[in-house]
């Protein structure tokens, strides 16, 4: 499963985010911090803020801020946010594949799909945090 490079941002941006949640982010700072062209880290922004994820406050003193408990907020959240589907292609490079339209390995690659679903698309930020101060 390979993510495209939004996705990528977006996950590095909610991720610090997370870490501490009430705080206000000003944009210069998650992209100086998370070497994110500014351009770019406003576009993933905004995306974000339209899905509910983050929440923008305007002013002078405003910024970014998340907008959903890390404990109810899912990577699958933020991938779904972006429209990014790359972690539902297929490992073949076919598209979507799916019980109705089957590549050789759909049967035997659904075990360890599930597995990645479970481990990995289904985390909370909260969770990962906990893993990460082990």
């Amino acid at each position: 499963m390979t993510l495209n490079t939004t996705s990528q941002y977006a996950l590095k941006v909610v991720g610090l985010m997370s870490l501490k949640p009430q705080e206000l982010y000003s944009a210069k700072y998650l992209s100086d911090t998370l070497d994110i062209p500014y351009k770019y880290l406003t576009k993933v922004m905004t995306k974000l803020s339209k899905s509910n994820i983050i929440a923008s406050i305007k002013g002078r003193y405003g910024g970014f801020i998340l907008s959903k408990d890390t404990k109810e907020l899912i990577i699958k959240d933020v991938l779904n946010a972006l429209a990014d589907n790359s972690y539902k292609l297929c490992v073949l490079g076919n598209g979507l594949c799916n019980n109705d339209k089957k590549c050789q390995l759909h049967d035997s690659w659904q075990k360890p799909k599930t597995a990645i679903k479970n481990s990995f698309l289904e985390k909370t930020f909260y969770e990962i945090n906990l893993e990460k101060n082990l």
